[in-house]
């Protein structure tokens, strides 16, 4: 089995792809993209996201997510040694569409929203996009 020894990675460069992660995700679902049709889509009102929106709890899960996320394109970039943005970008898009997208659409064939898995989806996909580019670059 191929796996990447912890200690080999750059946690400086997983921590700023954890934080871009965070920082596309609050841009995909806010009012400038995304978050009027993924409110529509998941059925919640502007009144209700502001009820529920002072937990932090969410934005702890979002943010142990995208490290998590970090960590296993670190790995995968390391495996396929991609050594440039435009090399880790790639493995990014292999990742999100040869597996993420593949299977959403698994999800949808048999019951699903489909604004909401092209909303969750795109964001998944540019998201391993833009990791894999981060962290193989440096």
């Amino acid at each position: 089995m191929v796996m990447v020894d912890l200690s080999d990675l750059n946690w400086l460069h997983i921590g700023a792809a954890t934080l871009a992660g965070m920082i596309l995700g609050w841009l995909w679902y806010s009012p400038v993209l995304f978050g009027s049709q993924w409110m529509r889509a998941v059925k919640v009102t502007k009144k209700e996201m502001a009820a529920s929106g002072n937990s932090p709890v969410p934005y702890i899960k979002a943010l142990l997510g995208n490290f998590v996320a970090a960590i296993a394109m670190a790995q995968l970039v390391h495996v396929f040694a991609a050594t440039s943005l435009w090399e880790g970008a790639q493995v990014g898009l292999l990742a999100g569409i040869g597996l993420l997208a593949a299977l959403q659409m698994i999800h949808l064939a048999f019951r699903g929203n489909k604004t909401l898995m092209l909303i969750n989806t795109s964001y998944d996909l540019v998201l391993l996009v833009m990791m894999g580019g981060l962290v193989a670059m440096w």
